[in-house]
């Protein structure tokens, strides 16, 4: 009955980071190519800046989760954002330079400042699974360092009984 029901639990949170993957995924598909272009056009630190506000949001949401989980989440969200956000890519990055030839100039980055791009931006991404196991081994640090403390706590309790002065 106890397996069951914890069973029913973890299955429960796998789902959560399942669908919270497909968010994180489908937001970040579409934000990426606004940040490219605003790194393109507006500020390059801006528009990096951007991609790490929100993958630090995505780990945050993931920090009381597992680490299997945010990894699970990390899985599922990075292909949904690199397929998706190819399309929303050529849909925004169309839209974009039309406006901006319209009403202003476009500045067009090149092939290598293109890569460099989104290379930065994926290693930027990794924050999101990294913050999380960080978290992690803090928590099981912390708990360690507790235990060892009232184990301490016990000998130094044990040290000064009456029954152990067999000899003294």
């Amino acid at each position: 009955m106890a397996t069951d029901r914890a069973d029913r639990e973890k299955d429960k949170r796998s789902q959560y980071c399942i669908k919270l993957g497909l968010l994180i995924g489908l937001i970040g598909a579409a934000a990426v190519p606004v940040c490219y272009e605003v790194y393109a056009n507006v500020s390059r630190s801006a528009g990096l800046l951007f991609i790490a506000i929100g993958a630090i949001a995505a780990a945050v949401k993931l920090i009381r989760e597992k680490v299997s989980g945010a990894v699970m989440c990390f899985a599922v969200a990075a292909p949904i954002e690199a397929g998706f956000g190819i399309a929303a890519f050529m849909v925004i990055h169309k839209a974009v330079r039309g406006f901006l030839e319209e009403n202003s100039r476009y500045f067009s980055l090149s092939v290598m400042d293109s890569v460099k791009f989104f290379a930065m931006a994926a290693a930027i991404q990794l924050i999101i699974p990294v913050l999380p196991m960080l978290a992690a081994g803090l928590r099981a640090a912390l708990r360690k360092f507790k235990a060892n403390g009232e184990l301490a706590g016990k000998y130094i309790e044990n040290a000064f009984d009456d029954d152990d002065r067999d000899g003294f």
